[in-house]
């Protein structure tokens, strides 16, 4: 069941990360003018084609596919990577509809999403860094990291 629920509650994550980046880059551009409301509507109206963007290049980058509990540098690449390809698809879905915001909007919520996304499956790692201190540890070879039961060392010099 845990494995079940724990993609659909990172996929509802990132759709409330991907949300509230939207509008916070309407907010860092315009700040409270009434330009802003224009803009506002306008992405209001853009808001369901925005997440189904973000999502759908998120999928395609197998970002719900990784073990965040080893998330590293590669997983970072692949989220800024992702988010890239999200804004500039979605400004390209946006000139096509003729509904384009400004060019820095795109930049401004690619670079938030970066660190809401990347601070998400962040957690996710500290996490489980906590939760599994004392049972697990990490070690990392040729073949990549696999985890081995933690053994306290003792005070004798055998084993």
């Amino acid at each position: 069941m845990r494995y079940l629920l724990l993609p659909l509650l990172v996929v509802i994550l990132d759709t409330i990360c991907i949300i509230s980046a939207a509008f916070f880059s309407i907010y860092i551009r315009f700040e409270d003018t009434a330009i802003a409301q224009k803009y506002l509507e306008m992405l209001i109206s853009q808001l369901p084609i925005v997440v189904a963007v973000h999502l759908v290049v998120y999928f395609v980058f197998k970002l719900y596919g990784r073990v965040w509990r080893y998330a590293g540098s590669i997983e970072l690449v692949a989220i800024v990577a992702a988010n890239i390809v999200a804004a500039l698809s979605w400004y390209g879905i946006s000139i096509y509809i003729d509904l384009a915001l400004p060019r820095s909007l795109y930049i401004f919520t690619a670079s938030i999403l970066v660190l809401f996304v990347g601070g998400s499956r962040l957690s996710f790692r500290i996490y489980s860094c906590f939760i599994n201190k004392s049972k697990h540890k990490f070690i990392s070879s040729k073949k990549g990291i696999k985890s081995v039961p933690y053994r306290k060392k003792t005070s004798y010099w055998f084993y």
